[in-house]
């Protein structure tokens, strides 16, 4: 049996600017094109308490990623 592994980088970065819209994460898988949850930070959230809902959002598109790989072992 032969396994292959993929491991990828990417960077999110969210508008900073008084007149940017809300941040929204989601996530599609490319192989069989299934959605994970649409994570929106409300633009209001500003500071610290901005951060951390912007973490909060994208750990929840990340553990979406996850679960849907683990859940699908051809993917």
């Amino acid at each position: 049996m032969r396994e292959t592994y993929a491991f990828r980088r990417f960077v999110l970065a969210a508008d900073s600017e008084p007149d940017a819209e809300p941040v929204t994460y989601a996530v599609q898988c490319a192989v069989c094109d299934a959605s994970g949850p649409v994570a929106e930070v409300d633009k209001e959230a500003v500071g610290e308490l901005g951060t951390v809902e912007r973490e909060r959002a994208a750990r929840a598109a990340a553990a979406w990623v996850r679960q849907h790989r683990f859940s699908h072992g051809s993917i």
